[in-house]
């Protein structure tokens, strides 16, 4: 049979009733079955052939049935049974194909080929290879680009008794110690073991031993001489500084207030005779001072409800005991067991709690804050922050919040610009700002609510910032603050967009398994860059699908990247902080299943992290408000820029002036003058090319260089009023014409050019005879040219007979040296040739041919064919 399935088992819940079961994959024999029962507790018990079930369908590729056994009512059905084995409600039947991994088929040398029992072995060797498969893809192991040296250990079972398997430091597999023992509190000339725990009790912190040694010295530990013995476990010294600090800031804020509402009246006078000056400020300003009032509210309610915290923590920590409290007891009271450490009451019972790594970096966190949260409280920044409630300030800081904007308020800040701005600062101006106060203005100040920004306004709390505050306090800007209040859902929405949740879940469409995020199959989503993401993979339906991330090139991106727990259990989540160096384009996908579970992800930066990283810009105009005033009176250009103000974007963003190429928001087609080089550049896609000054015409270039060969097409080069076309090549270069390489002077009178079989011409002389002449003739002998001056003077060229005559007479006493090649008749009586004192000579006698050497006759050749020799002949002899 053929293989077409690679299912190997089958899952179905019992009922206490049904006892068929199917299976839909090919076995060869019942045994080839085994049959696992599970019960709702867990336990797996394995089935016994035809004792509990008996199987049908062996040898058919499509399958069969396992049929348990019960009472049928006829003792002759197969499956009957006395007792009832059918799997009761509850219960989990699983149908496994197990085959023994042995080979049966034995060949037999020049036997017929049995190719039904070959098949049938073949198709048993596929099916143990899908049941190895099975089972492996149930183990725990590395995933494909993960290594690791060795998976074995060699720890006998009993040093490994209460230890753990873990990793070491190299990522190895090892056994390592128990998780640690409470030892209670710490004491000197103490003998403790690696990993004990105890509590300090100058501190409240609970400390690990990391090196088993004898303790000296006193508490606290942090400066013990064993110091670096311990590790700490719990800091509850931080925890209880934090708390303090909430409280002074919770206490900080309320003076605040008081002090608010007692000198407000003060403030609005001042206010009112600083508000012409102050209005453009006002508006420069207002984005980053409505973050900074949304960021104050939320820490005084912070502080706040830290106060109130730390009240009802007192009122719920039962300090240290032996043993568990029992009176007076509230679900989340603590206690410290001074033999188990810190527990917590779930409202039944008490249970051992210890702060989590990210919780007690959450705690360091809010510490390290607490300077900044008594910052915000001061009487004037309040005071500051209550002047800007107003809905024009409001929907003039939403018009600004887009990232052309930004970026053209960059580009504005310039001396000469700052000037201008000064000009504008006048009462119809500041009215015109007013009039910008639109409820779209206000949705944009939902858009600067990214972590950045918040980031950015914490750097906004500085001394200089703050007297820029206190200059906004007019009584325009104190009725704008009452307006905040009416907006406080978007705040609350400013607020949540700086972590974004997205709940994950698995589904198929019917097209293959994809990624359902926030209930949209496989969407691309946009993320923003310093912000942070959580990707809830809690639901069961992701158990098997890791979400992660690569990079437009295929490979994983990681950074910032941080995956919790297991897919589909419960708190599994990846949690993705955006690095600000992240490429504009990633994609998420299930690390088992590859990209068709996932989509695109375009990745950009958000409007409060451009408008942080100009907050220079915006002090600079700050401090020149004088001359905004002035741009006051080019009022109607201003209008005419805002109605082009996509050209202007086009242009900043496609132009821009710098002492160095730019490295950052590049694209094909952008211009940049260099100041250092003094060089205008385009951006080619890849790199910067320099725009070099164009020429009218050749004759403006006075040094012209070719950049490749000069295609004249079907043109010509050709020269006016009778010039000359010189090419003169430089040094020791040629003309090369033709791949011919011409001489660079001229030769002398009478010479021809020579070419030495290698492209290189050059002049030479004709050589001649020594006994030549070189008269009218030519260049022949003398004897020869005496020969030709008769045949000219008398001699009838034309006629045939005269011609023959000449070549006799000039073959008469001829001598030839070297070959020579008669294409007609040689005329001659005796034809001799050189040996020196024995010539051969050929002659004609009678009409014989005589053979002669060295003056005697050697053979004859008749004319009718008769040889006559006076030596022997030689026949089939070698020469």
């Amino acid at each position: 049979m053929t293989i077409s399935t690679t299912n190997i088992n089958k899952s179905y819940s019992g009922n206490g009733s049904t006892h068929s079961f199917a299976y839909d994959f090919p076995i060869f024999a019942d045994a080839d079955l085994t049959v696992v029962v599970r019960s709702a507790a867990g336990t797996e018990t394995v089935k016994t052939l035809n004792t509990h079930y008996i199987v049908t369908g062996a040898g058919a590729s499509s399958g069969g049935n396992v049929l348990f056994k019960f009472n049928t009512g006829t003792s002759s059905d197969a499956h009957f049974s006395a007792t009832d084995h059918r799997p009761a409600s509850g219960e989990t039947v699983v149908i496994r194909s197990e085959l023994a991994n042995t080979q049966t088929l034995d060949l037999v040398a020049n036997d017929p080929f049995p190719a039904s029992a070959f098949e049938t072995a073949l198709d048993k060797l596929v099916r143990m290879v899908q049941q190895h498969e099975e089972e492996l893809d149930r183990s725990i192991k590395l995933s494909r680009t993960n290594t690791m040296t060795s998976t074995e250990f060699t720890t006998s079972s009993t040093d490994r008794a209460s230890k753990v398997l873990a990793f070491d430091s190299s990522g190895e597999l090892s056994v390592t110690t128990e998780l640690g023992t409470f030892k209670g509190n710490w004491s000197a000339s103490t003998a403790y073991a690696l990993r004990d725990i105890v509590k300090d009790t100058s501190t409240n912190n609970i400390f690990i031993a990391i090196t088993a040694h004898t303790s000296s010295g006193s508490q606290p530990l942090t400066t013990n001489t064993d110091s670096a013995k311990w590790s700490l476990l719990v800091d509850a010294a931080s925890a209880t500084t934090s708390a303090s600090a909430a409280a002074s800031s919770a206490t900080a804020a309320a003076a605040s207030a008081v002090d608010a509402t007692n000198n407000g009246a003060a403030q609005v006078t001042l206010a009112t005779t600083q508000a012409t000056n102050s209005a453009n400020s006002a508006t420069a300003s207002a984005n980053s001072a409505t973050a900074s009032a949304n960021s104050a509210t939320a820490a005084a309610s912070s502080a706040t409800s830290a106060a109130s915290s730390l009240s009802t923590f007192q009122g719920q920590y039962h300090g240290a005991a032996s043993s568990d409290p029992t009176s007076n007891l509230d679900a989340g009271d603590l206690y410290f067991n001074t033999s188990t450490g810190v527990k917590v009451y779930d409202g039944s019972a008490w249970v051992d709690v210890k702060p989590s790594s990210s919780e007690q970096t959450a705690i360091t966190a809010v510490n390290a804050n607490a300077s900044n949260i008594n910052a915000l409280a001061a009487t004037d920044v309040l005071a500051d922050m209550a002047l800007l409630a107003d809905a024009d300030v409001i929907s003039d800081m939403n018009t600004l919040a887009t990232a052309d904007i930004v970026a053209d308020l960059n580009t504005l800040a310039t001396s000469d610009i700052v000037s201008d701005i000064n000009t504008l600062a006048t009462s119809d101006i500041v009215s015109d700002l007013n009039t910008l106060a639109t409820s779209d203005i206000v949705s944009d100040i939902n858009t600067l609510a990214t972590s950045d920004i918040v980031s950015d306004l914490n750097t906004l709390a500085t001394s200089d910032f703050v007297a820029d505050l206190n200059t906004m306090a007019s009584a325009d800007v104190v009725a704008d603050l009452n307006t905040l209040a009416a907006i406080s859902s978007d705040i609350t929405s400013l607020s949540g967009a700086l972590e974004k949740t997205y709940t994950v879940t698995v589904t198929n469409p019917g097209s293959g398994n994809v990624f359902v995020l926030d209930g949209s199959n496989a969407p691309t989503i946009e993320l923003f860059r310093g912000n942070t993401y959580v990707f809830d993979q809690s639901d069961n339906s992701n158990t098997g699908h890791p979400i992660a991330f690569k990079d437009s090139g295929g490979s994983a991106y990681t950074t910032g990247v941080t995956a919790t727990g297991t897919p589909g259990s419960s708190g599994a989540k990846t949690t993705f902080v955006v690095p600000s160096n992240a490429p504009s384009s990633l994609r998420y996908y299930c690390t088992v299943h590859g990209n068709s579970m996932g989509n695109t992800i375009t990745v950009t930066d958000s409007n409060i992290s451009l408008v942080a990283g100009s907050i220079a810009n915006v002090n600079t105009v700050g401090g020149a408000i004088s001359n905004v005033n002035t741009v006051a009176t080019a009022n109607a250009n201003i209008t005419t820029v805002a109605n082009n103000i996509s050209g202007v974007n086009s242009f900043a963003e496609r132009y821009r002036v710098d002492s160095s190429d730019p490295t950052s928001s590049l694209d094909e087609g952008d211009l940049a003058y260099n100041s250092t080089s003094n060089l205008l550049k385009y951006y080619n896609g890849s790199s910067w090319q320099s725009i070099s000054p164009g020429i009218g015409s050749v004759a403006d270039d006075s040094s012209p260089q070719l950049g490749g060969d000069l295609d004249v097409v079907t043109n010509a080069i050709v020269s006016t009023s009778n010039r000359n076309i010189a090419i003169t090549p430089n040094g020791s270069g040629s003309v090369v014409l033709d791949g011919l390489s011409y001489p660079q002077a001229d030769g002398s009178a009478g010479q021809f050019l020579k070419t030495d079989g290698s492209g290189a011409l050059s002049f030479a002389t004709v050589s001649q005879p020594s006994n030549a002449t070189t008269s009218a003739a030519g260049l022949m002998s003398a004897a020869d040219k005496t020969k030709m001056d008769a045949i000219e003077a008398s001699a009838d060229v034309t006629d045939a007979a005269n011609v023959a005559a000449a070549g006799a007479a000039m073959l008469a006493g001829a001598s030839f040296t070297g070959a020579v090649d008669v294409d007609d008749a040689l005329v001659a009586n005796t034809v001799g040739i050189d040996n020196g004192s024995n010539d051969w000579v050929f002659s004609v006698s009678s009409n014989a041919l005589i053979f002669s050497y060295g003056g005697t006759a050697k053979a004859k050749l008749d004319s009718s064919g008769n040889l006559t020799v006076i030596g022997n002949v030689t026949a089939y002899g070698s020469i």
